[in-house]
């Protein structure tokens, strides 16, 4: 008898002990499920596809901000390290860049419309001062790449750059450059590409080399005749060109707005660095 009821002891501590392993992953599974955040995005499929926080960079509360577009990784994990280690970039070029640009304007009988050559280096890599510094606010992971955008909780800027998009199409600053007090500002603009990370950097760069264009700006104009054929008829035509260059170290920029004119297909980006008028 003794037996019979320890054997039946063993058998239910077994059984309980079976029942017990069956329920653990069923009480971890949505706990794996919560720590994965970020999910593919299958439906943004043009930049008329993009949320509206992707062109919003505005530090409305004091707070740095940057967007920032990777190229295609094998999965999301991989594609927000790459995010973050060029969030840092972003946030390090306050500190101050040299940027070189030389811009070409040729109009007449062989109108070639505006070449701009810009060149951007940081003064120094500082890049891991900012890396434990940044707050992801945003994150989504779409077939072309990854979209993030991070904040500087510890930064501090003043609360007239703030330009958080208000829903209209086009945003003011498109037709007419703001102004800021205590703060030089210019937009710049770049043609659609294939990789629309490329396009919005294209268009913060020329924003950046207008800004030191303003600043360091040296300019030079020709003007020629030439002999253009029209209809076996030989015509004289003038032929202006305009060089413009600018070289110097920019500090404290930052991009504050973004818009896509998905009609025209070009990029916009407003950028501003601390000015004080003389």
């Amino acid at each position: 008898m003794k037996m019979r009821i320890v054997l039946l002891l063993i058998s239910i501590i077994f059984l309980a002990s079976c029942q017990t392993t069956k329920e653990i992953p069923e009480e971890q599974e949505p706990a794996v499920k919560q720590e994965n955040a970020f999910e593919m995005n299958s439906n943004i499929r043009s930049a008329a596809d993009l949320p509206s926080w992707v062109y919003d960079s505005s530090p409305r509360d004091g707070h740095p901000r940057s967007v920032i577009f990777t190229p295609l990784y094998s999965d999301e994990e991989v594609a927000f390290s790459a995010a973050l280690g060029m969030a840092a970039i972003d946030a390090a070029r306050r500190d101050g860049v040299y940027v070189r640009s030389r811009s070409l304007t040729q109009e007449g009988a062989h109108n070639f419309g505006h070449i701009q050559d810009i060149d951007i280096q940081f003064l120094k890599d500082n890049k891991s001062e900012y890396l434990d510094r940044l707050k992801l606010e945003n994150f989504i992971y779409t077939r072309r790449g990854a979209i993030a955008r991070f904040s500087l909780p510890d930064g501090s800027v003043s609360p007239a750059l703030d330009y958080t998009p208000d829903g209209s199409n086009p945003p003011e600053w498109i037709n007419a450059v703001p102004h800021i007090e205590g703060y030089l500002v210019t937009v710049g603009t770049a043609e659609r590409h294939q990789d629309w990370g490329y396009s919005f950097e294209a268009a913060d760069k020329s924003a950046l080399a207008n800004l030191t264009v303003s600043l360091y700006s040296k300019m030079t104009g020709i003007k020629t005749t030439v002999e253009s054929s029209r209809n076996d008829n030989n015509q004289l035509a003038s032929l202006e060109t305009l060089f413009i260059s600018g070289e110097g170290i920019l500090r404290d920029t930052m991009i504050i707005a973004r818009w896509v004119d998905a009609r025209e297909e070009r990029f916009y980006s407003l950028a501003v660095v601390p000015f004080a008028a003389k």
